[in-house]
């Protein structure tokens, strides 16, 4: 095993084998298994879960060992070119390491992708000192209020945005006081957190959905924190190897899935990876002001110009490389299902078994519309309330139609097992669609 992946296997609860299984190496093989690993159904590609016939379902141990699942982490997982700035996957270590104090305060319910946090009774966990968050299990801690709401936690990163032009913002320079410039000298380097799920075991089709945390997010919406992911969908019979089969990418409330043997991947270390493209910068018109950024963390199959109802430059294109950081450089972190981690020994990931939210609830500096469809809040983080976690595509969309991806220029040393074809590629319009600083 590569020593970047990161070692929890033995800070998970072992889930003793189901009768009849071996331990979990490959799921058990059914009467017409022979028949399927010699000729396995049609893949249906970009189409919802519900209109493909696909039933995602959980990955327990009894079927897949967790170590079995964090060498399929590691074999599959994505390269990336991010566009703009310095800002690169990292784990929420970071967050926890060097954020602020641990807030918290009540909520009634859900909202969007986060929680509507009454802030009027935000209150400090903690009296100083602090605990090391880093070696503190959040899950201890009570999470109903005594009036029965509920109680959200969370850590507020350095800086703030501050307006609606690009450099109105100091995440950029919290980022680079504690990071630097280069992701292979940082402190925290780049990271991805793996997740499997079924996404139809009939047929055999295994996700491994790939989660990207970013302290902020600038860019037409401002929030601190982010959450981001793709599926990458591989055949994983009942023998033999799993293979590469599609991937799934999810970016601004919209799912897009590929065939494989239409995307950027390369075998680096014998693996096989998708090579992800990271957006974006972007303007977009809300009338009274054009609000525009370089971070939005969403995951694009192509480098290009993207129609989302805004024009959303994403790099990797020759002119515009971005940062490209090949698959080896990640540390891959498994997230099994809640009832399979031990979060008092391992509690670093006991975030991930606590109502969290991965930055300050609100930023404010945000324009009308969006703070009416709450896009300024921090997100939760990827757990079964998520509403994309152990899912496929929920609803079909055509932004790949109405876009122009461009080749990928890739950088020295990057060779690719599988490139798009030429009919991917078209002449892209004009850059963006409205004048930042207005």
């Amino acid at each position: 095993m590569n020593p970047r992946l990161r070692l929890v296997s033995s800070l998970l609860v072992l889930a003793l084998p189901a009768c009849g299984d071996d331990g979990g190496t490959a799921p058990d093989a059914g009467p017409d298994a022979a028949q399927y690993d010699a000729a396995p159904p049609e893949l249906c590609v970009n189409m919802t879960d519900e209109q493909c016939g696909y039933s995602p379902e959980p990955v327990a141990p009894d079927e897949i060992s967790l170590a079995e699942q964090e060498v399929l982490a590691e074999r599959f997982n994505p390269a990336m070119v991010y566009t703009g700035g310095d800002v690169w996957a990292v784990s929420v270590d970071l967050l926890l390491a060097e954020g602020g104090a641990l807030m918290r305060a009540e909520h009634d319910g859900r909202l969007n992708f986060s929680y509507d946090v009454d802030e009027t009774t935000t209150e400090t966990v903690f009296a100083e000192p602090q605990p090391d968050l880093l070696a503190t299990d959040l899950t201890e801690l009570p999470t109903t209020a005594s009036g029965g709401r509920g109680y959200v936690y969370w850590v507020d990163f350095p800086g703030t945005n501050d307006g609606n032009d690009y450099d109105q913002e100091t995440w950029t320079t919290a980022w680079r006081l504690i990071q630097g410039t280069d992701h292979a000298t940082a402190p925290h380097g780049p990271h991805q957190y793996a997740h499997l799920f079924w996404l139809d075991k009939d047929d055999r089709l295994l996700a491994i959905q790939y989660w990207f945390y970013y302290p902020f997010d600038k860019f037409t919406n401002n929030h601190e924190g982010d959450w981001e992911h793709v599926n990458v969908i591989v055949r994983y019979p009942a023998s033999g190897e799993a293979s590469f089969a599609m991937a799934q990418f999810s970016f601004h409330g919209r799912q897009l899935g590929v065939a494989g043997d239409r995307l950027y991947r390369t075998d680096e270390g014998g693996g096989d990876h998708l090579v992800v493209f990271v957006g974006g910068d972007a303007c977009l018109d809300y009338i009274e002001a054009c609000w525009c950024g370089t971070y939005s963390g969403a995951s694009l199959p192509y480098p290009g110009f993207w129609e989302l109802g805004y024009n959303e430059i994403v790099a990797g294109a020759a002119g515009n490389p971005g940062r490209a950081i090949e698959a080896s450089a990640f540390t891959v972190e498994l997230l099994p299902r809640l009832e399979d981690v031990d979060f008092a020994a391992n509690p670093k990931l006991s975030w991930y078994g606590t109502p969290f939210l991965v930055g300050d609830p609100t930023t404010e500096a945000n324009a009308p519309a969006v703070i009416s469809t709450n896009n300024h809040r921090s997100p939760v983080h990827p757990d079964p309330a998520h509403d994309e976690y152990d899912l496929g595509i929920e609803e079909t969309d055509a932004t790949l139609e109405m876009s122009f991806p461009a080749p990928f220029e890739a950088p020295a040393g990057w060779t690719f097992t599988t490139e798009p074809p030429a009919d991917v590629f078209l002449d892209a319009p004009a850059n963006n669609n409205c004048t930042p600083g207005t």
